[in-house]
């Protein structure tokens, strides 16, 4: 009779400092995000201004939602049980978000009626207001644990 062997293999210990470096370009990845929930100062007495602002503005986070889509599809595989799915629902977070405002941008730009800007108006508003916490629902996780010893994360998850 041939004896068989067990083989353990068993994957090697993962550094903390190698979690913290992870989560850390998550969070630098999302950090910037707060500063789009801050919708410009909209004067409804002109419309046009008013249109003409909010579409620079969207340009904007159409462009800074893209950056961070981006980023946080070259942080790479998660060290950190439950990170991939934390980056994974991030990602679909901000990829909806960047088509949300690339939508109401071409609603804007392709209107002159003052309902309608308002009505985009009232949309943008609403939508920036999910962007205070650029990680939504990741407070109680091992994620978060990391991501309060990461420098990277002190804007994410003040200490």
């Amino acid at each position: 009779m041939l004896g068989t062997a067990a083989c353990s293999a068993s994957a090697p210990e993962i550094s903390d400092t190698t979690k913290i470096d992870w989560v850390g370009r998550v969070c630098s990845a999302v950090a910037g995000t707060p500063v789009l929930a801050a919708v410009p100062a909209i004067d409804p007495v002109d419309p046009m201004t008013v249109k003409a602002e909010l579409s620079a503005y969207l340009g904007t986070a159409v462009t800074g939602v893209t950056r961070v889509v981006d980023a946080l599809s070259a942080v790479g595989a998660s060290p950190v049980d439950g990170g991939d799915l934390v980056v994974g629902s991030a990602t679909e977070f901000y990829s909806r978000l960047r088509t949300e405002f690339d939508a109401a941008k071409s609603t804007l730009d392709g209107t002159d009626d003052p309902a309608v800007i308002a009505e985009v108006i009232a949309d943008t508003a609403a939508r920036t207001a999910t962007l205070v916490d650029p990680l939504p629902g990741v407070a109680d996780s091992e994620f978060a644990d990391w991501a309060r010893q990461a420098r990277a994360c002190v804007t994410v998850y003040p200490r």
